[in-house]
């Protein structure tokens, strides 16, 4: 376990370098598959790291939600009050500048709280303070509330997973599971369809392939 562990870590390394040379998701997949073995580890790792055609296609909307934690975080920083929540932002500041977009919803949950603090500021404060908890509610929070959930989907679309019956080296049938990654690009109608097809847990022999 605490070896799948390490190797995971070292496979989003290696995903990361690939992806950053243009290289599709499905290439990197299968490049990495054949060197790593478990599709299924691999699989996650892409879940979460996205490609340079999605970058370029929504990293603008990434910049915008990036603008909008520094803009919070300076907020809070000039506050009279300081809370954990400057660390909290410091943190979600770091994981969007560098697409971790796996604690995007870190964000949601934070902007949610925002809004409702400003929501009870604009109904229940008076003056200046109303104003500014409206500012806030809708240059800010809302849009800080729909921004990661929407990047989440649209930087790293889910994969393409489904099973099917294969004969291994020995003979017997086995169930597999497909992954197909989809950059944005108009699919290769050529390619192999088990091309991004292995199955999760699987080592190579001399024999052929077998699962584990």
């Amino acid at each position: 376990m605490e070896k799948r562990k390490s190797q995971k870590k070292e496979i989003g390394r290696e995903a990361r370098k690939l992806l950053k040379q243009g290289i599709t998701k499905q290439e990197v997949f299968v490049e990495l598959v054949d060197k790593y073995k478990y599709s299924k580890d691999v699989a996650e790792v892409l879940k979460g790291i996205p490609s340079q055609v999605r970058i370029k296609k929504y990293g603008g909307w990434n910049t915008l939600l990036l603008s909008l934690l520094i803009i919070i975080e300076l907020i809070i920083l000039l506050s009279l009050k300081p809370s954990v929540s400057l660390l909290w932002y410091g943190l979600l500041i770091y994981a969007v500048a560098t697409k971790k977009i796996k604690y995007y919803g870190w964000i949601t949950f934070l902007a949610i709280l925002g809004a409702l603090a400003s929501l009870i500021g604009i109904f229940f404060a008076t003056g200046v303070i109303s104003l500014i908890s409206l500012i806030l509610f809708v240059v800010f929070f809302l849009p800080s509330c729909i921004l990661p959930i929407w990047l989440e989907k649209r930087l790293c679309p889910p994969p393409t997973e489904r099973k099917e019956l294969y004969t291994n080296a020995e003979g017997e049938q086995r169930l597999r599971i497909v992954y197909e990654f989809n950059d944005g690009e108009l699919p290769d109608q050529t390619q192999d369809s088990t091309s991004g097809i292995l199955d999760s847990d699987f080592v190579k022999t001399s024999a052929g392939v077998k699962t584990k």
